[in-house]
């Protein structure tokens, strides 16, 4: 009885693994073509609550190789496209490929503005104050 259920219990296992991969890789209704691009692959990231799933969208040439990627999210937004060279602030747009960005790297990029915006303020100051001194 113990040998039928383990029987039973990994069979359905393997069935179910196999045919994971195949629901996972099929993209909804709402996701359209990108022009002169193919659809490749479902990427997700995260965990939990947390998790996101994106769109992988590629233009190759007549050897096969990449040429340009564009990536959309669930909403069928474009968050990062070489073509253009624009990408979200959790994307970096290369010359062939997209790559997301770890946290901590959107945390240091975020720093780096703060940064630069607080030494330009720190320079209008710095004018302002040497500024009414010449008045004066």
């Amino acid at each position: 009885m113990r040998k039928s259920i383990l029987a039973v219990a990994t069979a359905a296992t393997v069935a179910f693994a196999s045919v994971s991969p195949a629901i996972a890789d099929e993209r909804p209704e709402n996701i359209t073509d990108v022009k002169d691009m193919t659809f490749e692959r479902v990427y997700t990231d995260g965990e939990g609550s947390s998790q996101e799933t994106f769109y992988y969208f590629i233009k190759k040439d007549k050897d096969n190789h990449r040429v340009d990627t564009t990536v959309k999210d669930k909403d069928n937004n474009i968050v990062c496209d070489t073509v253009t060279q624009k990408a979200d602030f959790m994307w970096n747009a290369g010359t062939t490929n997209c790559n997301r960005k770890k946290a901590i790297d959107v945390i240091k990029d975020i720093s780096a503005y703060i940064a630069a915006i607080s030494a330009a303020i720190g320079a209008l100051f710095a004018i302002y104050t040497t500024a009414q001194k010449f008045i004066k």
